[in-house]
């Protein structure tokens, strides 16, 4: 790579961005110390056709334009596009919280356009392979969800328990209560599975389909506090775990000590 100093007017915004949704919180304050000091950490671009596409560096070429910047520092490299793409997942993986969405749909694309298998995709992005996977296999569950997942309203665990329901209402019901409550996937794990026996259990001959679902109007009574018995909504409940040896004698010293108050 080589560094110099390029118009911005000549810079093009990636073609094919591992990012769908731009994050502009902070955006702001990036262009102010732009404005202030500069730009410090030069972009990646890629020469292309008298033009430079940038592989790293999309915000700072915001902030940048926000501050009205003429001349930005990159570093430029001469890439085919495989070798641009896997810059990308590069640049993206190693150093910025991308959504789980946008990591499936560019894990996929990798497969697709160059042949990549997920095991070698894996490798490129210091993740398991369960990892690719289970983010590829998302991409075909309910728009709902995916839509869910870009908006930041779920994770991607609660993503993928709700895309596990196999009825539509189930799911639907499901995202429902997690954006409304911010239900842990083991309260998730529940709810589905009770569902799921409801809808097991019910002559499709007598009720014409699957059953509507269940509207928790309030979910508290789903999870019970292991030291006061009492019972919670789910986020209001704080879970840890330890062994068993270690359970029973944190429960036994409950006891000791509500029998030494009583």
């Amino acid at each position: 790579m080589r560094l110099q100093d390029i118009p911005i007017s000549e810079i093009l915004e990636p073609v094919e961005q591992v990012r769908t949704v731009i994050v502009f919180e902070g955006l702001q304050e990036l262009a102010d110390s732009i404005k202030e000091r500069g730009v410090i950490q030069p972009l990646i671009v890629l020469k292309k056709n008298g033009s430079y596409e940038i592989i790293d560096g999309h915000r700072r070429y915001l902030a940048a334009k926000m501050v009205s910047l003429e001349v930005l520092p990159c570093f430029v490299r001469a890439a085919d596009v495989r070798e641009a793409d896997l810059l990308k997942l590069n640049a993206n993986f190693f150093r910025e919280n991308v959504n789980p969405v946008d990591e499936g749909r560019f894990f996929l694309r990798l497969k697709e356009k160059h042949g990549l298998a997920f095991s070698e995709i894996a490798k490129l992005c210091a993740r398991s392979e369960a990892y690719v996977l289970n983010r590829v296999k998302l991409l075909q569950s309910d728009p709902r969800v995916l839509a869910a997942l870009e908006a930041g309203q779920i994770n991607f665990s609660q993503g993928l328990e709700i895309a596990r329901a196999e009825d539509e209402n189930v799911r639907g019901e499901l995202l429902r209560i997690t954006i409304e409550s911010g239900a842990t996937v083991e309260t998730l794990r529940i709810m589905r599975y009770d569902y799921e026996r409801r809808i097991a259990n019910q002559d499709p001959a007598v009720s014409g389909g699957s059953p509507e679902p269940r509207h928790y109007e309030s979910i508290k009574h789903l999870i019970e506090c292991p030291v006061c018995k009492g019972r919670y909504e789910v986020n209001q409940i704080y879970p840890i775990s330890v062994c068993k040896t270690c359970y029973d004698g944190f429960i036994a010293g409950l006891k000791e000590g509500e029998a030494k108050d009583g």
